[in-house]
């Protein structure tokens, strides 16, 4: 007898409607599915259950789904979110519509998989060369000065090459995804999530070079602290690492990938676009 596969639900505890909402989705979920509910900020699922999930749904904003995402794209399992944030780019489904939704989406004839790069970056001991630490992030990941109040110079080399050293507040180097987050609030370009490419996006630039630049996927950027200084090293908004002069950050696209569930994956964005941010 074959197993059972999983449905599993990632809900955002802090809003209110989130967990009465799975409690009411589960129960449209065929009985033929076994089902996990885990709130966001602490996701406590085995391998073994990971390993059998079909799909993971998430019922809050897109920060649920940056979290739901650590585990999705370790184990390939696909996102289906539902919106109850506010802006909401990477969800599929309005509450309203979920219930009623839901079990199409259990559906492989009626569904397209939307798959989205995600970045690599790896923290290596200046000294020693070392590799510390490796994160994976959908968005972003940012070198931000935070409560100091002096600029950081952060140079930064592609491919080999020495490309400049920005004066700034803090470097966001994004996804295509995360270019409607936080790089677009510090003044970057909107690139389609589809794309193949990296963006670095400098913060409040002093009187230097302050323009966006895009970087093909299979570049390879190292970044570094010239003078001795420390700084705050944030991935996906999520996790927060101490990063100083001490410290290589080499970023490269993961070979890890984000998938979405879609009912139209090729006009999902253009829609979104649109209809949240434009409006």
């Amino acid at each position: 007898m074959s197993k059972k596969l999983y449905i599993g639900f990632i809900y955002n505890e802090l809003i209110q409607k989130a967990e009465p909402l799975v409690n009411k989705l589960r129960t449209m979920i065929p009985d033929h599915y076994s089902i996990w509910i885990s709130p966001g900020d602490i996701i406590n699922v085995s391998p073994d259950i990971l390993q059998e999930t079909k799909i993971i749904v998430t019922a809050g904003g897109d920060g649920t789904i940056l979290k739901a995402s650590r585990i999705s794209s370790e184990f390939n399992i696909p996102i289906l979110g539902i919106n109850l944030g506010r802006v909401g780019f990477m969800t599929e489904l309005q509450p309203e519509n979920a219930e009623k939704e839901i079990i199409n989406y259990l559906d492989d004839s009626k569904i397209e998989y939307d798959s989205r790069l995600m970045l690599q970056c790896e923290i290596f001991n200046t000294t020693t060369s070392k590799l510390l630490q490796t994160h994976n992030a959908l968005n972003d990941i940012v070198i931000s000065r935070g409560s100091d109040p002096k600029l950081l110079d952060i140079n930064t080399e592609i491919d080999s090459v020495d490309l400049h050293t920005y004066r700034a507040d803090g470097l966001i180097i994004s996804s295509p995804t995360g270019t409607t987050g936080y790089s677009l609030a510090a003044g970057g370009p909107i690139i389609s999530p589809n794309s193949d490419v990296m963006l670095l996006q400098p913060l409040a630039a002093h009187m230097n070079f302050s323009k966006s630049l895009v970087v093909g996927k299979s570049s390879i950027i190292n970044i570094s602290l010239v003078s001795k200084q420390s700084a705050s090293l944030i991935v996906d908004g999520i996790k927060e690492i101490d990063f100083s002069t001490d410290h290589l950050l080499r970023i490269r696209k993961s070979s890890n990938s984000t998938v979405f569930i879609r009912k139209d994956s090729k006009n999902n964005f253009y829609a979104t676009l649109t209809n949240r941010l434009l409006s």
